[in-house]
């Protein structure tokens, strides 16, 4: 008979008998377990929190300083393309760049030795001239004024308490020019130090932006690095200047339509300019536009009929621009959502006044771009679309 092996009568099971369970070990408590993720995303959103906190507390305390510096460079956008096509043509960079910008100083000392007479005659007399013309808007404000006078004598009922004598306070004769003249050798250090940044982005810009790329890590990073600057040298620049020559033309249609319906041509040409200028900051800029337009009317025409034919003039060549025209040159692509727009406005021009208001939106443009190519961003720049 072959042997069989001997069997364990501890172990084995008998016929018929259940089978007993086996016993799982368990496994040795892991020192190496994985956390919950949502204290690290707490902490990282504390932490972009307070870098962000950090970095507006930052442009607010040196704006002196950054403001130039933005001015410059998206000069330096508007220009970088009519100097590549000089480079192009075989002319050095440097000498298109100086040309740029001994045009750009020409244009602006011409049209400001023209706007700078008729600008000083409305600073000085426009105070007086809005007394005179008070009667007018008391006229058209009658309803207001009845509704006013019945609050008022309701509220000299309930107060029998005798009223304080109004305090006039004397500015001493002379101070206004006296803040002009401290403040000119600012105002040239400012545009002496815009000048010169600007030439000298234009000449250097191509070889920082190359160095910067290879300073970099990672060729996926390079690759995305040089997709983003790509992307924000051609569309900025494109949007700089369609917007520049855009609201050229508004503010030279305004000129034209306040010189036909009466205002004299070194006025028109003035509030022309002005209306051009404020159209860079989008709601906003046209809206105080109106609002001295509407000041303008008043000086100048007997009638608030003919009075609301300045703003309305602007208006009318507003609506046409911003429906029609901008759209169709610009496209949707640059399109960024009014509420977005205007608290962005809200806030550039909290911290940086009137630079800001002008600064804002070619700034949202470059962080929409940088958002919509960066993957863990693209949601941001989606937020932004109308």
């Amino acid at each position: 008979m072959p042997d069989t092996p001997p069997v364990d009568t501890l172990t084995a099971p008998q016929p018929g008998a259940p089978a007993a369970p086996v016993a799982t070990p368990e496994p040795p408590p892991s020192t190496t377990q994985e956390l919950s993720p949502r204290p690290f995303a707490r902490s990282r959103s504390a932490i972009v929190f307070i870098a962000v906190l950090l970095a507006l507390a930052t442009c607010y305390v040196a704006r002196d300083l950054i403001v130039p510096v933005l001015i410059s460079v998206f000069l330096a956008l508007c220009g970088n393309p009519i100097v590549a096509r000089l480079n192009r043509m075989l002319v050095p960079r440097w000498v298109g760049s100086l040309a740029v910008v001994s045009g750009g100083l020409a244009a602006a000392l011409f049209l400001g030795s023209m706007m700078l007479t008729p600008a000083a005659d409305w600073l000085r007399e426009a105070p007086s001239e809005l007394r005179q013309h008070i009667p007018k808007l008391r006229a058209l404000a009658k309803p207001l004024q009845d509704a006013t006078r019945a609050t008022e004598s309701l509220q000299h009922i309930a107060d029998d308490a005798p009223q304080q004598p109004a305090v006039r306070v004397l500015e001493r004769p002379g101070s206004g020019m006296l803040e002009l003249v401290t403040g000119a050798p600012r105002a040239l250090g400012t545009v002496l130090a815009v000048t010169i940044l600007w030439f000298f982005f234009m000449v250097y810009a191509e070889d920082l932006l190359r160095r910067f790329v290879t300073v970099v890590p990672g060729w996926r990073r390079k690759r995305v690095t040089v997709d983003i600057l790509r992307a924000i040298q051609l569309d900025i620049s494109r949007y700089v200047l369609t917007v520049s020559v855009i609201n050229t033309c508004l503010g030279i249609a305004t000129g034209l339509a306040l010189w036909g319906i009466g205002l004299p041509w070194q006025d028109a040409l003035l509030w022309g300019a002005v209306c051009g200028l404020f159209n860079f900051a989008p709601y906003i800029g046209p809206l105080l536009a109106a609002v001295a337009l509407c000041v303008v009317g008043l000086v100048q025409f007997d009638t608030i009929g003919e009075a609301l034919l300045a703003p309305g003039a602007f208006l009318f060549l507003h609506l046409i621009e911003g429906q029609i025209v901008t759209p169709l040159i610009l496209g949707r692509r640059m399109a960024i959502s009014p509420v977005i727009l205007l608290l962005w406005l809200f806030l550039w021009g909290w911290m940086w006044s009137i630079a800001g208001l002008l600064l804002a939106v070619p700034m949202l443009v470059c962080f929409k771009i940088y958002c919509s190519r960066v993957e863990s961003l693209r949601s941001w720049a989606l937020m932004m679309e109308p």
